[in-house]
């Protein structure tokens, strides 16, 4: 009789929960630790939607979409909030929330950041964060369970969120055939903070994921989803991060295909030199006595520091305007460390076919890679970009200054490197050749080493 309770789509009666309430606290308890292991769901005495996954039951909502409503359960926790002495740790499982029902009907903040945007700066979010939010379509009795797509969103490790404000899934829910996950993880220094060291492993991030992905398994079809049918989707770091989940042991059994969105293990998608970006991040955030400081030392003063001296310390890692946007990076960790996330050469690992393939989607959108054309448009970042092209492509572009002559005069035709009204087209085509190499590389490699596991087709417009 037990097991009828994980059934999806279980009624129950009116009182149900209301009578769960008012029993004595011991047998809460003991109610709250078998509902640890099973699932139910039902609706409370006034008609709200509540689902109840393993450890705590959550208040739903209806939301309208574009062509028909469907289900929202927001701001779900999977984590600990990652505050105080949780900063700069790998995070952990959240405590169960019974006998309260948690109140699944609002997003809550995203992760804390800086967004660079155009010609303005927005400073926002909290670091209690890690979240996510569950759409899935309006459900009858069945047990039918649908396939789940979990998303990582984009932004340089740095921003992003998965609010259903700035990331409406309307359109998405116009079908009736799938569950929709959109997770939040930590960005910034406080989701990739690398000493080179065990003081601050780095990737943190990542790991905020690989624990969403794992509550997924354990929950989702508690909210009718099939947790063997995951398809994880990437859209630009996102895409980063996926490949390293394919690289690692623990994430590769957590979803089954993969979507990659405009983006790839690009050149940034590495921190190349932890040791120093560590340093420079001590000198930034303030820590005046960081040279004579051991690793620990430091990290331990940056989990004292305000957060947001920490989220606008991002700023003096930028060599012009907003550039570097991806200032913090996934890092390798040693196999010796406890629970490492990345261990190998993601870019060598991916060159080499040393990951667990899945069945992939790769797809890019008109003109990616132009998310700086705007400099076009301001005649002061105009005048800088022109006055110090040889200095600032290899930086912006991260190739070696050495081939710059060797890029202009490609791009210029042999001309004197100057973009100005009649010629813009230049600056759109050198930022778009990154999508190009991006695509070459993502798809020559994994074709070539995966052609026998999955056969590889090809579509073009």
């Amino acid at each position: 009789m037990w097991s009828k309770f994980g059934e999806f789509g279980q009624d129950f009666s009116p009182g149900f929960y209301s009578d769960l309430k008012m029993w004595p606290s011991m047998k809460v308890v003991l109610v709250s630790a078998f509902f640890c292991i099973s699932a139910i769901q039902c609706k409370s005495q006034n008609g709200d939607l509540v689902v109840c996954p393993r450890c705590g039951c959550i208040l739903g909502t209806v939301l309208p979409g574009h062509q028909r409503p469907y289900e929202a359960f927001l701001g779900v926790p999977y984590a600990k909030p990652p505050v105080g002495k949780l900063r700069f740790r790998s995070p952990l499982p959240v405590e169960p929330w019974y006998p309260t029902i948690w109140n699944g009907t609002f997003s809550r903040s995203t992760c804390i950041q800086k967004i660079y945007a155009s010609w303005l700066t927005v400073s926002t979010g909290e670091e209690d964060c890690l979240y996510m939010n569950i759409y899935r379509p309006m459900r009858k009795k069945t047990r039918k369970h649908l396939p789940v797509i979990v998303l990582i969103t984009g932004g340089g490790f740095s921003i992003g969120t998965g609010n259903n404000v700035d990331f409406s899934p309307d359109y998405i829910m116009n079908r009736k055939d799938i569950i929709l996950v959109v997770l939040q993880h930590r960005l910034g220094v406080f989701g990739y903070l690398c000493s080179g060291t065990t003081a601050s492993q780095g990737n943190f991030g990542l790991k905020d994921q690989q624990l969403a992905l794992e509550w997924i398994r354990d929950n989702i079809e508690t909210f009718g989803g099939n947790s063997q049918l995951v398809t994880l989707l990437g859209q630009g770091s996102g895409c980063a991060a996926v490949m390293m989940h394919m690289m690692n042991a623990k994430s590769s059994l957590l979803f089954h295909q993969v979507i990659l969105q405009s983006g790839s293990l690009a050149h940034w998608a590495l921190l190349k030199n932890p040791k120093s970006h560590f340093k420079r991040q001590a000198r930034y955030a303030g820590i005046v006595d960081y040279k004579s400081l051991t690793t620990k030392e430091i990290v331990s003063k940056l989990r004292k520091v305000d957060a947001e001296i920490l989220r606008e310390s991002s700023d003096r890692f930028k060599f012009w305007h907003f550039d570097h946007l991806v200032n913090y990076r996934p890092c390798i960790e040693k196999e010796t460390w406890k629970d490492p996330f990345l261990t190998v050469n993601p870019y060598v690992a991916w060159a080499n076919g040393t990951y667990y393939p899945k069945p992939i989607l790769i797809t890019f959108t008109p003109n990616d890679g132009t998310y700086r054309a705007p400099i076009l448009t301001n005649d002061t970042l105009l005048g800088e970009f022109n006055e110090g092209m040889r200095e600032i492509l290899p930086k912006l572009l991260e190739f070696p200054s050495k081939y710059v002559d060797n890029v202009l005069n490609y791009y210029f035709d042999g001309d004197t490197p100057f973009i100005q009204s009649g010629n813009e087209h230049i600056f759109i085509n050198v930022r778009n050749i990154l999508r190009i190499l991006i695509f070459n590389y993502l798809l020559g490699f994994y074709s070539r080493n995966q052609e026998k596991i999955f056969p590889c087709e090809y579509f073009r417009d």
